[in-house]
């Protein structure tokens, strides 16, 4: 009798029914599995690990990100876990030559680290959808429903899948990558400290001449004092990268050296962290019925323009726009899939982001006449205190 009751016990587990698989529990796919189950969706998150590893990866946010958080509902969670900042000094070849400052004396960026974003978001997460800590081993999509088999035997059946696994690709065959371009830009993190103290909140130095070097971002996380630094190098078997995983500093100020005079005594205070970014996009992904890609599984950014947040807060959020609706009909193929990749605001925002990462590296590297005056004109900007996100609203505007 007690074997027969085991049986048909895994039976049940087998034919679980849900509405949505969430797989992957990074930044997507924690808020898609929060913002899914506050509407009453039935909905699973699998993650392989129960709590989030320290991972680099984003550290900060701006205005933008901040009102896209606000449409998620967790904005509030996730402010109160960072550290924000008032004032970030601008700065170019040793010199103060700007200040961002907040609206009416309110943070205007904040700093997190990943893993505490990350944890943050999976605690709003809602009872009613479960989390489970295992591996997919098995995917099969169809037009009506999906099944998914993990690495603790069980299998689950499910209207949708919501794949957000990152560089993980767990869609082996069905879906494939197409390569954008190969180490796009190399991302060095490290804590920093001063005896003397640091006489910035944060602080934003530009590159001294034209090259692979991008610029560096000082800013709080906590006590800590974080440096992310971002190059174009485009190897990381370069001489720099390799120097920089020894002696930072030193690196730094080889191709930087006026930028001592703002760090004084600063020593670094921790482990040094390189991330390398290979610009990618999903292929034959509207192809699938049953399944979509969120976040860095269906494309990924450049850390140093900074509009991997973005994307990811938008995808979330046009997906779990779309859902419900899908979810009201029979099937799921992918007429309905479709709708998500060419929602509007989703293209306008991944087109942004993708042109970004090539503005930002020409804008750094490039030596031609125009790359020199598009240079001039941002220390214009600098100089006269003017945000890309300020200079957005003047364009928009000088257009009504």
């Amino acid at each position: 009798m007690i074997v027969l009751s085991m049986k048909w016990w895994a039976k049940e587990r087998e034919l679980n029914n849900i509405d949505v698989a969430v797989l992957g529990g990074g930044t997507a796919g924690s808020l898609a599995a929060a913002m899914l189950g506050r509407m009453g969706i039935s909905t699973i998150l699998v993650d392989i690990h129960q709590v989030y590893p320290v991972e680099f990866r984003c550290e900060k946010l701006d205005g933008d990100q901040v009102d896209l958080l606000k449409k998620t509902g967790l904005v509030d969670a996730v402010l109160a876990a960072a550290t924000p900042m008032t004032e970030i000094w601008v700065a170019r070849r040793g010199y103060v030559i700007g200040k961002k400052q907040g609206k009416h004396g309110e943070p205007c960026e904040y700093g997190v680290a990943y893993e505490d974003l990350v944890n943050v978001i999976r605690r709003q997460i809602p009872d009613s959808v479960q989390f489970i800590c295992a591996k997919v081993t098995k995917i099969t999509t169809s037009s009506d429903r999906q099944q998914i088999t993990l690495s603790n035997g069980d299998t689950w059946s499910t209207r949708l899948i919501v794949v957000a696994t990152g560089l993980n690709n767990v869609v082996r065959g069905a879906i494939t990558r197409s390569e954008i371009s190969k180490c796009h830009s190399i991302s060095v993190g490290f804590d920093l400290t001063s005896k003397a103290g640091f006489k910035f909140q944060a602080l934003t130095y530009s590159a001294e001449k034209p090259g692979p070097m991008g610029y560096v971002s000082l800013f709080p996380i906590g006590s800590r004092m974080r440096a992310n630094v971002f190059v174009y190098h485009g190897d990381m078997r370069h001489p720099w990268c390799q120097e920089v995983r020894t002696s930072p500093l030193s690196a730094l100020y080889s191709v930087m050296p006026r930028l001592k005079r703002l760090l004084g005594d600063a020593v670094v205070s921790s482990d040094i962290q390189i991330r390398p970014v290979d610009l990618y996009a999903a292929q034959n992904h509207e192809q699938q019925p049953g399944l979509v890609l969120a976040g860095d599984s269906f494309a990924t950014s450049d850390p140093a323009a900074g509009t991997g947040l973005n994307k990811v807060l938008t995808d979330v959020d046009r997906l779990c726009h779309h859902i419900p609706t899908w979810l009201a009909t029979p099937g799921m193929g992918i007429e309905k899939i479709q709708t998500y990749y060419s929602d509007p605001v989703k293209v306008a925002c991944d087109e942004w982001s993708l042109g970004e990462a090539f503005y930002n590296r020409s804008l750094a590297s490039d030596t031609t006449l125009l790359w020199r005056i598009r240079r001039m004109g941002w220390i214009g900007l600098d100089m006269m205190g003017i945000s890309i996100p300020q200079l957005r609203l003047m364009a928009a505007s000088a257009v009504r």
